[in-house]
């Protein structure tokens, strides 16, 4: 019920135009990302949870490899190998046909302009996020 939570500020989300030029070991404001969520104003700051520190790990894994040639905000076909061949070696590594990273690209690129962007990037983690899901979820002892 929005009545409900009328008292509590709504919490920053990252801004969509970010600092993707940021190197990834530089702060998360320097990234775009909102300022870490204080406890108590002026006091400590908290750690961030589990989700938050996933997030921030596939932000600085696409940035890492962004922008090594042409726009920091894509991976271009090179730049996605390249992250396939090192983040996701073993699925590469097994592959007997040596296109599919290409056929994959190709399929992620939703607006066909050659690059990955973030949000189709997120497509791949996400779709690879559901998979290992679906396989614990088959394999678990059913009541």
């Amino acid at each position: 019920h929005p009545e409900k939570n009328r008292d509590i500020p709504p919490q920053p989300f990252p801004h969509p135009e970010k600092n993707w030029d940021a190197p990834p070991s530089s702060s998360p404001r320097a990234r775009g990302l909102p300022a870490p969520i204080r406890s108590d104003p002026g006091r400590f700051w908290r750690q961030p949870t589990e989700t938050e520190r996933c997030i921030e790990s596939l932000l600085a894994v696409f940035q890492r490899y962004a922008g090594r040639e042409g726009s920091a905000c894509t991976l271009s076909k090179r730049e996605f190998r390249a992250f396939m061949d090192t983040e996701l070696a073993a699925f590469t590594k097994n592959q007997k046909d040596p296109g599919v990273v290409d056929r994959m690209m190709k399929k992620l690129d939703l607006n066909s302009d050659g690059q990955l962007d973030f949000q189709e990037f997120l497509n791949l983690i996400g779709g690879i996020a559901a998979a290992c899901h679906d396989s614990l979820v088959l394999k678990s002892p059913q009541p």
